[in-house]
């Protein structure tokens, strides 16, 4: 399917308001220009999605709630088996604008699972808080997915805020919220001035706040690289189960360390690293 969208509104997608079900639907081409709460799927979701991809282009002018499955999901919402290698782009003047490859937020309660993505992101802003992440934002469940796309943030001299945020996983943890059995080995970008910007840059999640679950969850950088960037000051570091794999310690190895929804990579798909059993 092709999907061609140029809008001045929000909520846009191939929906722009999901409660009921999705399934099977995935867009070949196209390219999605909107501002906010987009996603090549659903703009907004409260209810399910299921074996969707997108592959088309997403270009924001407002780079707020934006993912390239969901722009948001929330009520207990779900977005399962799904993939994103479109490449999104993005430009903000909202704080706290985010830009993720799979769902922009997922609210406490909604989960994502077995999903992966491939795109790479661009987040320009010159206001504070942006957040940029290979999976999604918020305070809701990660289970089971992988980046591997190139995340990049561009701030300018305005952007000083301690909440700036670049991560292969999930931008933030917050309250309640679970990453567990995902990897990373996208690489992380980050563009800005020398003085004054703090950047919370991490290959796993950006932040954890208290009563949130990380567990099992694996990265390889070629750089150096934190698997968490901060955290609520209630937060136990030996709590945050995050592993940083090596050339010894290969990645590529972790497929059964990565649970039931991983499995070794035997067609050489993605590169030799773990993938998802309905791949």
């Amino acid at each position: 399917m092709n999907l061609t969208i140029n809008s001045e509104v929000d909520y846009q997608g191939l929906f722009g308001y999901n409660k009921g079900t999705i399934k099977n639907v995935g867009i070949e081409t196209g390219e999605i220009k909107a501002k906010a709460f987009v996603g090549a799927i659903a703009g907004m979701s409260e209810g399910l999605i299921e074996n969707c991809y997108n592959k088309a282009t997403i270009d924001c002018t407002e780079g707020d709630w934006i993912g390239g499955i969901a722009g948001r999901i929330k009520k207990g919402a779900k977005v399962s088996m799904c993939y994103n290698t479109g490449a999104i782009n993005a430009t903000t003047s909202v704080n706290f604008g985010k830009i993720c490859g799979i769902v922009g937020y997922c609210d406490l309660g909604s989960t994502i699972e077995c999903c992966y993505n491939t795109g790479n992101l661009t987040l320009e802003t010159n206001v504070e808080n942006p957040r940029v992440a290979g999976i999604s934002d918020g305070s809701g469940k990660i289970d089971s997915c992988y980046n591997t796309g190139t995340m990049k943030l561009k701030v300018g001299e305005k952007s000083t805020s301690e909440s700036n945020v670049i991560a292969g996983i999930g931008a933030q943890c917050e309250n309640g919220g679970c990453i567990c059995n995902c990897y990373n080995i996208g690489a992380l970008v980050f563009e800005g001035p020398n003085t004054n910007v703090f950047i919370r840059k991490a290959a796993i999640v950006g932040y954890v706040g208290k009563n949130s679950e990380i567990t099992n969850n694996y990265y390889f950088s070629k750089e150096t690289v934190k698997g968490w960037g901060d955290k609520n000051s209630n937060v136990d570091e030996k709590t945050l189960d995050i592993h940083c794999c090596t050339t010894d310690d290969k990645l590529e190895n972790k497929w059964q360390d990565l649970g039931n929804n991983f499995k070794k990579d035997e067609e050489n798909i993605n590169n030799g690293y773990p993938i998802l059993k309905w791949q």
